[in-house]
């Protein structure tokens, strides 16, 4: 299962790139404005991507995958933006070199690769027109752009991420954060089908049982039902409010019809009630 990377200009997994802020939001250092006081990104604590890969690796294996295709450098690379040779030393928890340099390095770097890597329906690259008119910029600003000759602004990072369906913050984040976002997308990916395969093999529940058949007191006769009713100074209608049912109902049982299930066993509890109340045991 490695991240799958689009060629047809469609929608890459939602990740959250909050460690990522737009060109015109970064320090003079090519680094987050969101940095704590030690200098470190905010996201640092996040887990390495190194320790993610190792929590992906045992979890291909637990779920029967080939860690080595699920973590497949090149597949990774393509997905996060990253140049392969550090996705390979941030997995090995190596020192990396220079990478993509700071934020214009890497806008300009992950901007080729998403022009090659989303193609038209025909199969061919986007032409500049057609990147400068969905993203509403001039053909020479989108060249520019391009060849590394102009700056680029958050609003431009905002419409070409748009553009090629990245998340917002992907042209610009660090390669570590890159790399460590691409890697629990993955993660979260595994965790959900280990979730899915867990309930469908789950043993199915029991079966609701029927309720247990109460035991029903004795059930006087006719006339005795409509003596200790009257014993009580009760109406019919009073005794079919108590017991949820119809005043016909009442009437018909105190004639000699017999009620069966749950209205005798609450009848037949009622009555009972009643001859102690009115003293007729």
């Amino acid at each position: 299962m490695p991240p799958q990377v689009m060629h047809d200009n469609s929608t890459l997994p939602p990740v959250s790139w909050a460690g990522a802020a737009p060109v015109g939001e970064q320090d003079g250092h090519g680094g987050h404005a969101g940095r704590d006081g030690h200098g470190e990104p905010a996201s640092a604590h996040a887990g390495a991507p190194s320790v993610i890969a190792s929590r992906v690796a045992a979890l291909a294996v637990f779920l029967g995958h080939t860690p080595e295709k699920v973590l497949n450098e090149r597949a990774l690379a393509e997905a996060s933006g990253v140049p392969r040779c550090t996705v390979a030393d941030l997995l090995a928890d190596r020192a990396c070199g220079a990478g993509a340099g700071g934020p214009e390095e890497r806008f300009l770097w992950r901007l080729r690769a998403l022009r090659a890597a989303h193609r038209r329906p025909d199969g061919k690259p986007f032409s500049h027109d057609e990147i400068a008119e969905r993203t509403r910029m001039s053909r020479q600003q989108c060249s520019a752009l391009l060849s590394g000759t102009r700056r680029p602004t958050a609003r431009h990072q905002f419409h070409l991420e748009r553009f090629f369906h990245v998340p917002p913050g992907f042209l610009t984040a660090t390669d570590d954060d890159a790399l460590r976002r691409t890697l629990l997308e993955i993660e979260l990916s595994l965790l959900r089908e280990t979730a899915d395969r867990a309930a469908a093999h789950a043993p199915p529940a029991d079966p609701p049982r029927p309720a247990a058949t109460r035991p029903c007191p004795p059930l006087p006769g006719p006339c005795e039902r409509r003596a200790r009713r009257e014993a009580l100074g009760l109406r019919l209608a009073d005794v079919a409010d108590t017991l949820a049912v119809e005043t016909g109902q009442v009437r018909a049982w105190e004639a000699g019809q017999e009620p069966d299930g749950e209205a005798r066993v609450r009848y037949a509890r009622f009555l009972n009630a009643a001859s102690g109340l009115a003293g007729l045991d």
